[in-house]
């Protein structure tokens, strides 16, 4: 047996992918390895050659990585894109945000950064890193992947981070790198080994697609009253503004022909939903107020009773709809203040999300001024019965590149062979 050592984050989609990728049963039944694995939850991970070791977060080191993080994120937009999005907080407090805007705009970020390392590496614990490997699941924004790494560096360690969302590979800076790292798939690959210079890049592809593998769905034409799915965001969006018009849109033009059944977030900031009363051509399941219900409601169901999907730039929904050769209208609309995220400065930059510009089947919305017009399309695509016909090609060779099968386990294995 391999000695290595794990780190599984307190991510609910980490631990989620794990299983569905049948990680620990691969673990225990091979039995190839064996060691320590780290982890911020209680409940029992069941991995049989591993101990299991709690991580602790403290306060003031926390408050210090926040702001750390926060400027190395502000310092990678401002190489991809020529400018620091600070327009937003991504829930930091308000001292966070204008402590860090202010040394960002004073060009004293990386000093400040240097200040700020030198402070977490005084004042880490020192965990132990058994083997020659050391293996991280999720992402690079998190303050104990920071203390794993720079100790497993100092032993001279190898490390390998496998990202567990689309945009962890390219969008989440890195204040201390991996040796290793491993994604959802050749586009994000790509794009990584450009901006990060990381020397080895796996696919080690995502287990969340794996159930939406051939199958097929025929759109029901002879049902005059279409039914679309939209899907609200963790982050606030501005909904109430966005579903009033999409409903004007279906009250002029569709002779309220659709029915837009909104489903919140699992972990939506917004706690009330009366709202939805009150708006025509929308329905909410009384069932979805339970945030529990939501988390295991099964988007395969969804999407085969409905007709398209409506979502936030940013959600894997929207690839998921693509499984079925759906319509989709994609929104990132600021209405007000940005506040917690910037929807349009985000959909326009993020780099993963580019290969989405100019495509049939993804109508791009980021501006309240061009909402109405993509809604109009957007319906006339579902009418369209040779829809799928005409786009079925380009969406799988989109997804293709996108998704790749899930291969964490074999990844260890790849990587523990150097």
């Amino acid at each position: 047996m391999k000695k290595i050592t794990l780190y599984i984050p307190n991510d609910k989609f980490v631990l989620k992918d794990l299983i569905q990728d049948n990680f620990f049963k691969k673990m225990n039944n091979k039995k190839l390895f064996k060691g320590i694995v780290y982890k911020q939850r209680s409940t029992k991970l069941s991995l049989s050659n591993f101990l299991e070791k709690k991580l602790f977060l403290t306060k003031y080191r926390y408050f210090f990585w926040s702001i750390a993080e926060r400027l190395a994120r502000l310092e990678l937009e401002k190489k991809n894109y020529g400018f620091g999005i600070t327009s937003q907080t991504l829930v930091l407090s308000n001292i966070e945000v204008k402590f860090s805007n202010l040394i960002f705009n004073l060009g004293l970020s990386k000093l400040v950064i240097f200040f700020i390392k030198k402070y977490l590496i005084f004042t880490m614990k020192k965990y132990s890193i058994k083997g020659d490997h050391l293996i991280i699941f999720g992402s690079s924004k998190d303050l104990h992947y920071f203390d794993l790494v720079y100790l497993a560096k100092k032993l001279k360690k190898k490390v390998l981070l496998i990202t567990n969302n689309w945009d962890n590979a390219t969008s989440k800076p890195f204040l201390i790198f991996p040796d290793a790292m491993g994604c959802w798939g050749s586009q994000t690959k790509k794009i990584a080994s450009k901006i990060h210079k990381i020397p080895m890049i796996y696919i080690s592809g995502t287990p969340r697609f794996n159930k939406f593998q051939n199958i097929k769905i025929k759109n029901n034409f002879k049902n005059n009253n279409k039914k679309i799915l939209f899907v609200g965001s963790r982050f606030y969006m501005y909904e109430i503004e966005v579903l009033k018009i999409i409903s004007n849109v279906i009250s002029k033009n569709f002779n309220n022909n659709f029915t837009i059944l909104y489903r919140p977030h699992p972990y939506t900031m917004v706690k009330n939903f009366d709202f939805i009363n009150n708006i025509k051509n929308v329905k909410f399941e009384k069932s979805w107020k339970n945030f529990s219900s939501i988390n295991k409601e099964n988007n395969l169901k969804l999407l085969k009773s409905t007709d398209g999907l409506i979502s936030v730039m940013v959600s894997t929904m929207m690839l998921e709809a693509l499984h079925f050769y759906m319509p989709v209208l994609a929104l990132s609309t600021n209405f007000k203040n940005q506040g917690i995220y910037d929807w349009e400065l985000n959909h326009k930059n993020l780099l993963h999300l580019r290969c989405t510009f100019n495509k049939n089947f993804i109508l791009n919305s980021c501006s309240t001024i061009n909402l109405e017009k993509k809604c109009k399309v957007f319906f006339k695509n579902i009418l369209d019965k040779n829809y799928k016909k005409k786009n079925s090609m380009q969406i799988y060779k989109f997804l293709n590149d996108i998704i790749s099968k899930s291969r964490y386990y074999e990844t260890i294995q790849d990587f523990t062979k150097n």
